[in-house]
C-alpha cells in the first residue's frame, strides 16, 4: 500500500492505501463487489466525445490503434473521481497499475 496519511481529501482514517483483493469490502445491492474505487477498468468501447442526441450503449471508434475507454476510478485518485460515470481514455498498448478488467458472464 501506499501512505496515505497526508491525504487532504481522505474521508475517513485509512493509513495506507492500495488496490485489493475483489470482494474483500461489501457487495451492493445487486451483489457486485468493488465498482468503484479499486481500480479503473477497462471497457469495450472506443473513446469518443458525447453529443446532445440521446444513443442507447454507443460505441467510439474500434480499430487497433484507437483510444478506449476506461471507468471509475482507482485507489490512487481523489473520492470525487471514484464514481462510474468518470470516465477517461488510454491507448491499448499502455499499462497502468491501477488500471485492470472485469471479468463478467450473461445468464442465458
Amino acid at each position: 500500500g501506499v501512505d496515505s496519511s497526508g491525504w487532504s481529501e481522505m474521508q475517513c482514517s485509512n493509513p495506507k492505501s492500495g488496490s485489493h483483493p475483489v470482494g474483500a469490502k461489501p457487495a451492493n445491492p445487486r451483489g457486485l463487489h468493488d465498482m468503484i474505487g479499486n481500480v479503473w477498468e477497462w471497457c469495450a468501447d472506443g473513446f469518443r466525445y458525447y453529443d446532445e442526441a440521446w444513443k442507447v450503449d454507443p460505441e467510439g471508434p474500434l480499430d487497433a490503434g484507437a483510444d478506449r475507454v476506461f471507468r471509475g476510478g482507482s485507489w490512487v485518485d481523489y473520492a470525487r473521481d471514484c464514481r462510474r460515470a468518470r470516465r477517461s481514455r488510454v491507448r491499448p498498448v499502455d499499462r497502468l497499475g491501477n488500471l485492470g478488467f472485469r471479468c463478467a458472464r450473461a445468464q442465458v
